[in-house]
């Protein structure tokens, strides 16, 4: 039987589990990459959904090992990146190996003359041509809409910075055990989290069913996690759906609300909370179809969860509830194939060398 978005949900516990259980293993060709030199930045080179992963990760990276990462898309990053500083450790991802930006960055970072390292699903790929080829944990997904690539990506470069930061005296062994507690916190309540997505759907099926243009607001770690949803809702239900950092939805994209709107807004658990729930409020007042994701409240409209974790391991539960509800909205609108005229736009452009 042909696998679904579904079954690479379910089966992201499992294999995640597996990948915190030999994390110093599977980190470790990245580690020694990065401890070859002393780095005050991390550069990662990504599109779609693997930029989308990096960014869920950014925060807690950036915490945990002391320095800023940035994540730039390959194209902008082979066209107009001139120069890498000796201080800037810079990678690249691609979860198929056969994305042709990721291709030519691999080839720009070469040409600047710095090891080209890149992560991937696929270690037999066209990214071959890197120096560093380094499989990420993600195993096989057959179903270009990814969800466990997205998951276990995140989860690798938690853990790589995790790993990494004791291995800089960072942070302590104790340290380290508290940060794999709280993941695998995660990746047991998976089964929860997916049951818990699906019950949500249902009980809002007939709004989200109808949903024409969507929204997702976030800020800080959960901005990984709303592009993220962005892009699986808009390339699965094929729809107009838009990330927005929270405070930039109200200076001008707010004002184009109408009630058919949806907007999910998505509450870190921090400092940041009151702000995201008061402008989440205010769009209740435009739109019934407004949406709060958050583990401080709970109503109708609140997807509300337990789990007691990290604001910027919070991306890691989130994304959970968007690939979900990609995966049953564009199911039982039977929506998956694409527009006929789909396949002459790719015959004059591709993104993938097969």
């Amino acid at each position: 039987m042909k696998e679904t978005m579904m079954d690479y949900i379910i089966e992201t516990e499992a294999v995640c589990k597996t990948n915190l259980q030999q994390a110093k293993i599977l980190i470790q060709p990245l580690m020694e990459c990065f401890l070859e030199w002393e780095y005050e930045k991390i550069l990662i080179v990504a599109s779609g959904s693997s930029a989308n992963a990096a960014l869920c990760a950014k925060y807690f990276m950036q915490d945990t090992l002391y320095c800023d990462v940035e994540v730039i898309s390959p194209y902008t990053f082979t066209h107009y990146t001139k120069y890498v500083d000796d201080k800037t450790f810079v990678f690249a991802i691609s979860q198929s190996g056969s994305s042709t930006n990721t291709i030519d960055a691999i080839e720009k970072i070469q040409k600047l003359n710095r090891k080209a390292i890149v992560l991937t699903g696929n270690i037999h790929s066209d990214v071959a041509s890197a120096d560093v080829v380094i499989d990420y944990g993600v195993g096989k997904e057959s179903v270009g809409y990814v969800t466990k690539g997205v998951s276990t990506l995140a989860l690798y470069l938690c853990i790589f910075a995790i790993h990494t930061s004791y291995q800089l005296e960072y942070i302590s062994a104790k340290d380290v055990d508290g940060f794999h507690a709280q993941l695998s916190c995660i990746y047991d309540a998976y089964p929860q989290l997916i049951t818990q997505a699906v019950d949500f759907y249902r009980s809002h099926q007939k709004a989200l069913l109808s949903m024409s243009k969507l929204f997702i607001c976030a800020v800080g770690p959960n901005i990984g996690a709303a592009c993220e949803g962005a892009l699986k809702i808009s390339e699965t239900v094929k729809i107009p759906a838009f990330a927005y950092e929270i405070e930039e939805y109200i200076h001008g994209p707010n004002l184009q609300l109408d009630p058919s709107y949806t907007v999910i807004c998505i509450d870190n658990h921090d400092a940041s909370s009151k702000r995201v729930q008061d402008i989440w409020h205010a769009t209740t007042c435009i739109t019934d179809h407004s949406y709060l994701i958050s583990r401080g409240i709970e109503g109708d409209t609140i997807y509300h969860y337990d789990l007691d974790v990290l604001p910027t391991l919070s991306p890691l539960i989130h994304v959970v509830l968007f690939q979900v509800l990609a995966y049953q909205i564009t199911t039982e609108k039977n929506q998956w194939e694409d527009h006929i005229l789909m396949k002459d736009f790719n015959k004059v452009v591709k993104s993938k060398t097969k």
